[in-house]
């Protein structure tokens, strides 16, 4: 289940997927460990995090809004409140 938002990555393929916020932060902090340790190169992080877009979802799953960047947790939360409003 996505959830109130959720992550779309530049996948295999460069098919884009879906992937729930929480599946998406695990595996963002365990390729930025594994870089960290040189077990993978800086650009396979730089490729995640550079085609990752956070989303909100509104009562049916559209996409409400998109997020690139940092965002701050307020903000998310006003943008999800927004979306499950309407």
């Amino acid at each position: 289940m996505l959830g109130d938002s959720c992550y779309l990555v530049i996948g295999e393929e460069r098919c884009i997927d879906v992937m729930p916020r929480d599946a998406f932060e695990e595996m963002a902090s365990e390729l930025m460990r594994q870089a960290r340790n040189k077990e993978i190169s800086l650009n396979r992080q730089r490729a995640l995090a550079h085609s990752a877009a956070l989303v909100t979802l509104d009562k049916q799953g559209r996409v409400a809004s998109r997020v690139l960047g940092e965002i701050q947790k307020g903000t998310l939360k006003a943008l999800i409140t927004a979306a499950v409003a309407e």
